[in-house]
Parts: structure tokens; sequence; C-alpha cells
């Protein structure tokens, strides 16, 4: 099973530099990894495990290893949630998000003192003291805080650009990491529009908690991937592979690509043979591919419609191949002979003269003009095509007939 994980918007603007156009670099699974930090830290809310932050001109939305930004015109000074909506406001006026529409909210006013727990906190120019109600005890907090506020049943505080949890006389800085899918948006190209023509029939096995990128391979002309969204595997999935190139691979899923790290990948077998149904085929598609796989980049004949071939195996697989697959031989111009593969549905079966050995790929140039049974099945649809042709011309004068046999009895006799 793949689940997705949302694109996610880095606070210091994701990675700092792409990679050049040349060999393909797919990022290590750490480099997806950011932790998020702040140079400006002004507010915060919480609403349950979800957490905002104003940071400058900007409100950052953290849940479930997800971060979304938004950036303002304005500096944005105070945040809150209530009744699960987030308002923040600035110098000109209060807003809700995600829809920035103008509310009539009231910001609570600071707090420095307070009970919580069995705890009195007490916060004075950036000394936080905790005194225990019990012990009599009190406990002062390392460091200059801000902003005191009760979330639920927590208690929270900011340390200069750090988000901090408060329990008893102990404060625990809130660690929160998001994954930054940036770089994926320029992966080069590298040598994969030749690699992928390359014949190949191979299935691999990709670990769980892989980072792998849905590729377009309609579009290989330019110098990076065009590229979709990035998952990351819960367990280990297999798939068909199309090709290496650099430090990663390519496979594909169903009718869906990818791009991942070669090293998350490892060759596996798989039973994906069925009975075929025939050993000799016309193809009547355009096509023959270097790899079950319908996409243009793994075209590796273009003018395939009418070539005889000679039917190796059937290929079915669910849930990896797209559909069902012929592995074919055939013989080019020079007669050489390859290997590749066409989708169900674009072989019709070739009917072999009585004196031909039907385990030899039959002669590109043979012509089916003797074919008896095609003739009289042709003879048969143009007949069947005159007959239905000949019966609308009669109904159509059989109905002018009648309307002009209408009109004449209409006409007065001339008595004169």
């Amino acid at each position: 099973m793949i689940a997705p994980l949302l694109l996610a918007l880095s606070a210091q603007g994701g990675i700092a530099a792409f990679a050049e156009a040349g060999d393909t670099i797919y990022p290590d699974n750490g480099d997806f990894v950011k932790a998020l930090t702040f140079t400006s830290l002004t507010d915060y809310a919480v609403d349950g495990e979800t957490y905002a932050f104003a940071d400058g001109n900007t409100v950052l939305v953290y849940g479930e290893g997800n971060l979304t930004q938004y950036e303002f015109e304005e500096k944005v000074e105070k945040l809150d949630y209530s009744d699960g909506i987030l308002y923040y406001s600035t110098v000109s006026g209060t807003f809700t998000l995600p829809d920035s529409e103008k509310a009539e909210y009231q910001f609570g006013e600071e707090i420095d003192l307070l009970r919580h727990n069995g705890f009195i906190y007490d916060l004075n120019d950036g000394e936080l003291t905790a005194y225990n109600s019990d012990t009599h005890e009190h406990t002062p907090f390392e460091g200059v805080y801000s902003d005191l506020k009760i979330y639920g049943e927590k208690l929270y505080a900011l340390g200069g650009n750090v988000l901090y949890s408060i329990d008893g006389a102990e404060a625990t800085e809130i660690s929160l990491e998001y994954a930054d899918f940036t770089a994926t948006q320029k992966i080069c190209i590298g040598n994969s529009p030749a690699e992928l023509k390359k014949t190949s029939l191979k299935f691999v096995e990709v670990e769980a908690g892989t980072y792998m990128t849905e590729v377009d391979l309609t579009s290989l002309d330019g110098d990076f991937f065009n590229a979709g969204k990035t998952l990351k595997t819960e367990e280990k999935i297999t798939a068909l592979f199309l090709c290496n190139t650099g430090n990663a691979s390519i496979i594909a899923i169903g009718d869906t690509s990818y791009i991942l790290l070669q090293s998350k990948t490892k060759e596996t077998e798989v039973e994906c043979y069925v009975e075929k149904e025939f050993d000799n085929a016309t193809v009547i598609g355009n096509r023959i591919y270097a790899t079950p796989y319908v996409i243009i980049g793994t075209s590796s004949v273009s003018n395939a419609a009418g070539m005889i071939v000679s039917v190796l195996n059937k290929l079915e697989y669910d849930g990896v191949l797209g559909s069902a697959f012929y592995e074919v031989m055939y013989m080019t111009e020079d007669k050489t002979t390859h290997v590749g593969y066409v989708a169900d549905g674009f072989l019709t079966e070739y009917i072999i003269e009585d004196n031909n050995d039907p385990n030899i790929i039959p002669d590109p140039g043979h012509s089916e003009k003797n074919n008896t049974k095609t003739v009289v099945l042709i003879l048969i649809v143009v007949i069947l095509v005159l007959i239905a042709v000949g019966y609308l011309l009669y109904i159509a004068t059989s109905d002018k007939r009648k309307k002009n046999k209408k009109q004449q009895e209409k006409i007065p006799e001339d008595k004169t």
C-alpha cells in the first residue's frame, strides 16, 4: 500500500540549490525531512496536534507532518485558535485562515500569572518561575520567555524562536518535522530517454518507507522530469522496472511511473505468465514497446501496424501491469529479430498457411490477398451495405410517391 504525503512548503525556502542539468540525482530519504525553525517568531496558536506560527509576514500551519505556508504583505501580530478556527491579525484588522475573511474576534490579554496543575507560574520581564503549591518550592526556568498560554490541558510558552511545552517545573522544546519535496521539481532526465528504449522485463521490490515521485514519461525533451506528487511507501511493494538513470530507478505501478533511489529497489521474481491464445499474430496498433508499459518513452517500434510477429508469452499481473501484454519476437527491415511487448487488444491472430512451420516467424512482407475467408467476409459486408442503401432509397421514394398522390387528389377537375 502506498500512503500519499501532501506537498509541504519549507519555512526556509526549501532546498537551497538544485542540481544542474546532467546526471539524474534523486534526493536521499533524509533530504526530505526538515526541522521547522523560525527567524522572527512573534506568536503561536495550538489546536490539538495542529500548530500555527506567526513568523514576520508569514503564518505557518503544521499538522500530521505537513506544513502549509501563507504569505501576507503586512506583519502578522497575533494568532489564536477558537472552536477550530484560526484567527490572525495585522494592522489592517483580524481575519480567518485559510480564507482570509475579515472577522470580529477579541484576542485574549497576555498572561503574567496563572495557576495550572498544582503550580503557579509567574512571568515577569521574560523570567519565568514555577511555584509548587504542595512543596512550596520556587523553580526558575533558564532563558527568556514570553506568550504564556493554555490550550486544552497543556501550557505553552515561547523562548526566543522556539515553542516550549511547560509541565510542572520543566520546559520541553517542541520539535516539529515535516516533508519538503521541493527538490523533486528539479530532477535531471539524464540518460533515461535512451535507457527506456532498451528491452527489459524485470520486476523490483521497493523498500518500506521509501520516497518516490511521479514522473511524466510522455515528454522527455527538456532537462528535467515533469514531476508530480511524492509518495512514501508504508510497506514493501512490487513494481515493474523500466530503467536506471544516475542514482535513480524508474518504475511503473499500473499506469503510473515513478522515480526513486536505485538503492531502495531490489530485483524480484514474480509469476506473471499466463496461457497465450495464439503463436503468431499481426500487430494492429502502431507501436511495439521495450517493456510492458505503454508510453512514448518506452516505444521501440513506432510503425508496427501490419507487422507479423511470433508470440512468445502472455503476461498478466494485476495491480502492477496496467493491462495484459504479449511478449513478441519481430523482424526488422535489416532481417534481425528483436523482442518487444504489445498491449492486449493490439494483436490479431494470424492464419498460417498449411505448408508453413508455425514456429518460424512469418515473412513481414506476407500478403493476405488470397485469403478466401477474408474475401468472402468482405463480399458479405458489401452486399449487406448495398441492401441497406437500397432499402433506404425505397423508403425515401415511397414517401415521395405518396405525397405526390395526395397532392393530385386535392386538385379540382377542370369542368370548362
